[in-house]
C-alpha cells in the first residue's frame, strides 16, 4: 500500500477486485487489487501527476455531494499538461425508461435484465449485501446507488470541477462514457 505520494502513470478508481492492465488500482476497501486504500474524494494525497483516473461503475455509488469532491480531488491529482479522466457508469435515462415500462411480476423480478430488476438495479445499485436473513448482514452498504448520471448531469459537474474537452456517450445502451481533461 502506498503511504506518501507518488507519480503514478494510471489509476483504477473503484477497483474492487478487478484488475485493468497497466493501471494501478485504487479503492475504499482493502481488496486483492488495490494498492492503494483511501476514499475517492482523497486520492491527491496519495498521488500526484497521473496521466489517466479510470473509474468503472464507482462514481454512482457517492452522493452528489461526494462526486463534486472527488472531482475536485481528482482534478488536483492529475498532470496538468491534460490529465484524462475516463468515467463509466449507468445511463440514468436509460434506466429510468427501464423502470418505466417495467412489469412488476415475480418472472420478471427473478429476470437479471427484465426491465423490472435491471431497471431497479441501474437506478439503486444490485444491493447483493442487504438480505436482512443473513445472520452475517452487513450495515454497511456498498452495492446501493447514491446518485445517477445522464449527459447533461456528468457535463455540469465536469465542467464545474475545471475539466474540458469534454466526450459523453451511451454506449451499449446503458453504459454512460465520460472523458474529459486537466488543461
Amino acid at each position: 500500500m502506498f503511504k506518501i505520494k507518488r507519480v503514478i502513470d494510471k489509476i483504477y478508481m473503484g477497483c474492487g477486485d478487478d484488475y485493468k492492465d497497466g493501471y494501478v488500482g485504487c479503492d475504499v476497501r482493502k481488496t486483492k487489487t488495490a494498492k492503494i486504500i483511501c476514499k475517492a474524494w482523497e486520492l491527491s494525497k496519495y498521488c500526484k501527476n497521473v496521466n489517466e483516473i479510470y473509474s468503472r461503475h464507482m462514481v454512482e455509488h457517492l452522493t452528489y455531494t461526494e462526486f463534486n469532491e472527488t472531482l475536485k480531488d481528482w482534478h488536483k491529482a492529475l498532470n496538468g499538461g491534460g490529465g484524462k479522466l475516463h468515467i463509466i457508469c449507468p445511463d440514468l435515462d436509460f434506466h429510468i425508461e427501464q423502470f418505466k415500462n417495467a412489469i412488476f411480476d415475480e418472472e420478471n423480478f427473478n429476470n437479471k435484465w427484465s426491465n423490472f430488476s435491471h431497471g431497479v438495479a441501474g437506478l439503486y445499485g444490485w444491493q447483493r449485501e442487504c438480505d436482512i436473513n443473513n445472520k452475517d448482514t452487513k450495515t454497511k452498504y456498498w452495492d446501493v446507488h447514491k446518485s445517477g448520471y445522464n449527459k447533461e448531469i456528468m457535463y455540469f459537474y465536469l465542467s464545474r470541477n475545471g475539466f474540458v474537452d469534454i466526450d459523453i456517450k451511451t454506449v451499449d445502451k446503458w453504459h454512460l462514457v465520460a472523458m474529459g481533461f486537466k488543461n
